[in-house]
């Protein structure tokens, strides 16, 4: 009852204000007088509202790899210069493996003795046990220790630092973290399955002759040897292809910064950066910071490229408020679309960009001073028909910015309305 009350106090008001602009109206077709109120007017018309806020930032690569060896060497080849165009897996540059070489080549030769000598104590612990139930355990014995060794490099492949940077890109954070995970699971089941399976063939060697004998001793020191060669010979493996540096994405060599034949650590030497998909990193004002939603869409004009228009939407918006010119500022990320024939993007690019909000394409659109708000959200304007007469009536208000509103029902396009008075003088 009260919000009705409020509803026709109002309407009252209005209706007055109405009888006082019409009254004006009517007097200046009748009799001019010097500083009579002129009513305004305006037409309802069809158009284009945007709601919008601008800002201004910079291009930006999706990704920025800084790439070095994992140990130090001296550097033998170098394969590529800035601006080379470059595939995941292609090699950049290479170190002098002639050392790596050996140690890989001495650890085979390791692991084919210990293997030999396994089969020695194999063959000794058979002819001293029940070689049918001994037989089933050791193949088991030895699919779990294979399994174990799968488990091992797989888990070894999947945690490889030089993936890490996938962690920091949010379309293959998640597919990186689920495979960790699943690598890790696989490699623990191998290792309960060899803790098993050991248990199995002990307690099957124990049962068939009770004692460990000297041969049996033998089988298991000669079974250590073997897995200690296969770990030996991974490991000069690894060091060998940590010889070569390799592109861990495809991307663009942005900075290279050592020459064949100079000695390297760990630290970088180039970078890779990945303009295929690239990010504009922009600021809007603190008071735009509803406008900054996840999904909205964006309007971005770079500086170097005045004539193209490039759309794309927020991805990112920062927790926290940045300094720009001195000015608190909302600090947000946004993709864009590339389409063929597109100009030449280079990163850090100077940009404009507008972020939409809302907008209404072919709406009823009149001024926003043509509205009288009747009750929060409730409005009505006042029509000027031919007769001169002012009709107050109520409309559905849509979009709005500080100059129109949009009007989703109550006015036809071509109706004109009041937009209040102003004095003039004759």
């Amino acid at each position: 009852m009260l919000r009705s009350k409020r509803f026709w106090i109002a309407v009252a008001i209005i209706l007055a204000t109405g009888g006082f602009i019409a009254y004006y109206a009517t007097a200046r077709t009748t009799t001019a007088q010097p500083d009579e109120p002129a009513l305004q007017t305006a037409t309802v018309r069809q158009g284009d509202i945007v709601i919008s806020a601008s800002g201004s930032g910079n291009l930006l690569p999706a990704a920025e790899l800084g790439l070095g060896f994992r140990s130090g060497g001296t550097l033998v080849e170098l394969n590529v210069e800035v601006g080379d165009e470059v595939q995941a897996g292609d090699v950049l540059a290479r170190l002098d493996d002639t050392s790596a070489s050996q140690q890989v080549a001495q650890a085979q030769i390791d692991l084919e003795t210990a293997q030999i000598n396994l089969e020695e104590a194999q063959d000794d612990a058979a002819s001293a046990n029940d070689a049918d139930e001994l037989t089933s355990v050791r193949i088991n014995l030895k699919q779990v220790t294979d399994a174990l060794a799968d488990a091992q490099a797989n888990y070894d492949a999947v945690f490889d630092p030089a993936r890490d940077w996938e962690l920091n890109d949010p379309r293959r954070v998640d597919r990186l973290k689920a495979e960790r995970d699943a690598t890790a699971r696989a490699l623990d089941k191998a290792k309960d399955n060899l803790a098993v399976a050991q248990s199995q063939y002990n307690l099957a060697v124990t049962s068939l002759q009770g004692d460990v004998t000297q041969s049996e001793s033998g089988l298991r020191s000669a079974q250590l040897s073997v897995e200690q060669a296969q770990l030996s010979l991974e490991s000069a493996q690894q060091a060998l292809t940590d010889t070569l540096l390799t592109a861990p994405i495809a991307g663009t060599v942005s900075a290279v910064s050592a020459d064949v034949g100079e000695a390297v650590g760990t630290t970088w030497i180039m970078t890779l950066i990945d303009m295929g998909q690239p990010l504009v990193r922009f600021w809007i004002e603190e008071g735009d910071l509803d406008k900054a939603v996840i999904g909205n869409k964006v309007t971005v004009v770079f500086e170097a490229l005045p004539d193209q228009e490039f759309t794309g939407a927020v991805v990112r918006v920062e927790p926290v408020l940045v300094t720009v010119d001195n000015t608190p500022a909302v600090q947000a990320w946004a993709t864009i679309d590339v389409p063929p024939g597109s100009g030449t993007l280079l990163s850090g690019m100077n940009a404009e960009v507008e972020v939409i909000a809302a907008e209404a394409q072919g709406a009823l659109i009149v001024p926003a001073q043509a509205l009288r708000e009747l009750s929060p959200d409730s409005y009505a304007v006042f029509v000027v028909p031919p007769s001169g007469e002012l009709e107050l009536r109520p409309v559905e208000v849509g979009l709005m910015d500080v100059t129109s509103a949009e009007i989703v029902s109550g006015l036809q396009a071509g109706e004109v309305v009041s937009t209040g008075t102003v004095e003039t003088s004759n």
